[in-house]
């Protein structure tokens, strides 16, 4: 999928463990920077688990919406690949 910019975008419906989400996560990073992208993305998350984004380096933007910077994407690239 791509946006109005030409970014390409990963549609993700996460219904899964935290754990496994983290690796979602990773992943869009890692597929972000191969493409050329900049490692930054961002996603919706649920209530519940803001506390778990914001452990791993996400920070709340507006209402559900998360985004994952530059630093915390390069660590979760390293852990994953």
């Amino acid at each position: 999928m791509q946006d109005k910019k030409g970014a390409s975008q990963i549609v993700v419906v996460v219904g899964v463990p935290p754990t496994t989400a983290l690796a979602i996560v990773a992943l869009c990073c890692k597929y972000s920077f191969d493409k050329g992208l900049e490692r930054e993305i961002y996603f919706d998350a649920k209530n519940r688990l803001f506390p778990y984004y914001a452990r791993i380096g996400a920070s709340r933007v507006a209402g559900l919406r998360m985004i994952i910077e530059n630093p915390a994407a390069i660590k979760l690239i390293n852990i994953y690949f």
